[in-house]
């Protein structure tokens, strides 16, 4: 039972509290806040009051503004769970992933079977992108509801999202047995994201397979035959791919999702390749209706004709577009600059005193696993020549290329945003080889019978002192590429990835990329000629040469292979996935120059 007066010094009185109640209850909301915030001078720890604010505040949909009052309300009475939820859904609202991180925890320890915490970390830690640590918050949550449809919903949607497809696939799986069987709506949606799973599992023929399922039952053919589309794009199979593509077209002929899929994977080089005119429509009515919430497909959409207009030359038309859909996403996830500023003088802060070469490796590295695979990094700004790189290595019989893997990044979250608030803290070699161990472990779902791996997550390069502490024979490429080619080529694609919020405006992008030249330069008088550096200009003009000498550093025999990269058939889930199946491309380090007169800001 609530005993919200108990902690008051001084109880309000009953005429003050009757005219509260009677200015609420007549909708007077601003003379209710005057009045409430009057009187909370005079009984500051009053939890009616402070509630009251809070409510008030909320009622006039300002969120921002009945924070701190919540937070108050949860000092005052931490054990009351009506008031951690409050605070919760107001973090919630607010996108506050942090908020809901902290406060969930804390009422968990008290309280380790709240439903309601549990699923704020959940959702903080998937806003974070610490899918791992979401899951495991799931768990804990389907351990108590274990027939709950929503929760087997989401562990699916988290798992996928963590690149741990099987776990996907498995949940995925339960969730269509358990909802109704004449539900064909939801019955299709689940079974479009089973398909991706296994699709990311690469159990490609299932998912195929399953696609053939949904046409032949003609429900929801235009988003198979898509989804059908998307999975042969990933396999380099271009051909089956269009075909899909068009196949949805014969259905839907305007279908946005379907065009924007067609110019992705082709130059355009006519206007009446595709239907652009009716695209441009219906993406600029889009932009005139003003949603509070930008809709993602149309942003989609707007990179898609921003390729497109690339493409016929139409430059003018093409930056206006891309520059109208970066701001569409920029309103959806600002970047932080000074959350960067702050990593970055933290990472320096905290490394700059370690002498790598006197620790305890048998502290700071861990166990090898089970099959002694070893690793090799590609580091580097994103549109650098990351992918190309990996290509090259996963054409050598003795690599596997494992893509952008998340390991790392979840190893060491939750300790490098801590860091950021906590800078004077000290590394211990033991936290070194955890660190290393819980990526191992990973690392190790992957199946293959390669002896290297690659991991070419390229924002790795925040990661590279634990990568170096923790893995000192791993290879470490930087690859590096003319600065305004990187940012012209990251502002017109349009990434899933959160890690590339700050690619939505020309000054967040510089302000990235003198961040992220600023860390490697420490790096690289850190540990030398630990970390390679290639120049993905140079690879273009000498291809034999640079390929030679990055097979040497990686202590790899040459293969032919390796120079007819374009041939190798894996499966490829980056923005790169079309040009690594084409040779060399010489010159597309200059095609930003066309658009020199719109990139002043970089």
């Amino acid at each position: 039972m609530r005993n919200d007066t108990a902690v008051s010094s001084v109880t309000i009185q009953d005429a003050e509290r009757q005219k509260l109640t009677h200015l609420l209850q007549k909708g007077q909301l601003n003379d209710t806040l005057n009045y409430a915030t009057d009187l909370l001078k005079s009984y500051p720890d009053n939890p009616m009051l402070i509630e009251m604010i809070a409510r008030t505040f909320i009622m006039q949909k300002d969120h921002r503004g009945a924070l701190p009052y919540l937070k108050k309300l949860v000092q005052i009475h931490p054990n009351e769970e009506v008031h951690v939820t409050n605070l919760l859904s107001c973090f919630n609202y607010l996108n506050d992933y942090r908020g809901q991180i902290t406060t969930g925890k804390a009422y968990l320890a008290r309280n380790p079977n709240h439903l309601p915490s549990l699923y704020a970390l959940v959702n903080g830690y998937n806003g974070v992108e610490l899918y791992h640590l979401a899951a495991n918050a799931l768990e804990k949550a389907y351990a108590l509801e274990p027939d709950n449809p929503e929760i087997i919903k989401v562990l699916g949607n988290t798992f996928y999202e963590a690149k741990k497809f099987a776990k996907a696939v498995g949940f995925y799986k339960k969730y269509l047995e358990i909802i109704p069987k004449d539900n064909h709506q939801l019955q299709t949606q689940v079974r479009l994201s089973l398909i991706e799973a296994l699709n990311g599992a690469d159990r490609t023929d299932e998912a195929l397979k399953l696609c053939d399922t949904l046409i032949q039952a003609e429900q929801s053919s235009v988003d198979a035959y898509v989804m059908q589309g998307d999975i042969y794009m990933v396999a380099g199979k271009n051909r089956e791919a269009t075909q899909s593509f068009k196949n949805a077209l014969a259905i839907d002929k305007n279908n946005s999702k379907t065009l924007a899929a067609m110019i992705k994977l082709q130059k355009i080089t006519d206007p009446k390749m595709v239907d652009l005119e009716g695209l441009e429509r219906s993406f600029n009515k889009a932009l005139k209706e003003k949603p509070a919430t930008p809709d993602v497909e149309n942003i989609n959409v707007g990179f898609a004709l921003g390729k497109a207009y690339d493409d016929l030359g139409q430059t003018a038309k093409a930056f206006n577009i891309l520059n109208k859909a970066n701001q569409l996403h920029e309103a959806l996830h600002p970047y932080d600059t000074g959350y960067i500023d702050k990593l970055c003088f933290t990472l320096k802060h905290i490394f700059s005193p370690i002498d790598f070469k006197r620790l305890n490796q048998d502290l700071a590295c861990p166990k090898t696993n089970q099959d002694n695979k070893k690793m090799i990094f590609i580091v580097g700004m994103p549109r650098s020549g990351t992918s190309l790189v990996e290509q090259i290595l996963a054409s050598h019989s003795k690599v596997f290329g494992g893509g952008e893997l998340s390991a790392m990044a979840e190893a060491t979250g939750e300790l490098m945003y801590h860091f950021s608030r906590q800078p004077d803290v000290k590394l211990t070699d033991t936290a070194f080889g955890s660190i290393g161990q819980s990526y191992l472990d990973s690392v190790s779902e992957i199946e293959c019978s390669e002896s290297l791996i690659t991991d070419k997550m390229p924002h790795n390069f925040f990661r590279l002192g634990f990568i170096h502490a923790a893995f000192p024979e791993a290879k470490i490429i930087h690859t590096s590429r003319n600065p305004m080619a990187v940012c012209w080529s990251s502002f017109k694609h349009h990434f899933k990835s959160r890690g590339m919020d700050y690619s939505y405006t020309l000054e967040n992008l510089a302000h990235q990329y003198k961040a992220y030249l600023d860390l490697m330069s420490f790096w690289q008088k850190k540990f030398g000629d630990a970390i390679y550096e290639l120049d993905y200009e140079k690879l273009t003009l000498n291809q034999e040469k640079e390929t030679q000498s990055l097979l040497d550093f990686c202590h790899l025999d040459f293969e032919p292979a390796c120079i007819d990269f374009h041939k190798t058939a894996r499966n490829v889930r980056t923005a790169s996935q079309v040009q690594v199946r084409e040779k060399m491309y010489k010159n597309s380090s200059r095609d930003w120059e066309a658009y020199a007169a719109h990139l002043k800001p970089l």
